[in-house]
């Protein structure tokens, strides 16, 4: 009899409870603000087990967003303990001043800033208005490589300190996440399952 019950108990519970999945979703950075976003970084990682990343060069104002979307892996079912983290950096159009979300006054993307050469922050500095006005393509290029050169560091390293935690579902697969660059110091990351908020930070790139 108690068998039959346990047997019973453990059919309900697989019936009822979703299985392990791989899932993917897709994002991007919308820019809410009144002004161009250069050298846009979004990063994501779902604890130590994937990782993923995109680099904009531009990222035009006033709701425009970044393309190509980045895809992000992520797991979901019984028995999953994963969860999804997420960071965005970007420097102001005259290069300077970097501004990076931070939920918890973490100073490890500021401090990132050590590892990128001013001349590669000036360069593109130099070219600012190519990238805004014309889109030239050895400009963006540019500037995608400081996006990198940025965040590559914090990306690599192990552990989410200093991301923002917004866990996907179910709902979310094959959906896209977007993340609002709001005025005023505020984001904001959307999916199909939700909505978390945070801050981000702007210092000065000393150029």
């Amino acid at each position: 009899m108690k068998f039959t019950a346990v047997a019973a108990l453990v059919a309900t519970l697989s019936s009822t409870t979703e299985a392990k999945t791989q899932r993917e979703a897709f994002s991007t950075v919308y820019n809410d603000t009144p002004d161009p976003l250069i050298s846009v970084s979004l990063l994501h990682k779902y604890s130590d087990d994937y990782k993923n990343h995109q680099e904009y060069p531009i990222i035009k104002p006033n709701g425009e967003f970044g393309a190509p979307f980045c895809r992000v892996d992520y797991v979901t079912g019984f028995g999953t303990t994963g969860r999804d983290w997420w960071a965005v950096s970007w420097y102001t159009s005259d290069l300077k001043n970097y501004c990076y979300t931070d939920p918890n006054n973490f100073r490890g993307f500021f401090d990132a800033m050590d590892h990128v050469a001013p001349a590669l922050i000036t360069a593109v500095a130099a070219v600012a208005t190519l990238i805004v006005t014309e889109g030239d393509i050895e400009s963006t290029g540019k500037a995608g490589e400081l996006a990198w050169a940025t965040t590559s560091a914090l990306f690599n390293s192990e552990g989410t300190k200093g991301y923002k935690q917004h866990i996907l579902r179910s709902d979310d697969s094959q959906r896209f996440v977007d993340i609002h660059i709001k005025t005023g110091g505020n984001v904001e990351i959307r999916s199909p399952s939700g909505v978390s908020t945070t801050k981000y930070t702007c210092r000065s790139t000393n150029i």
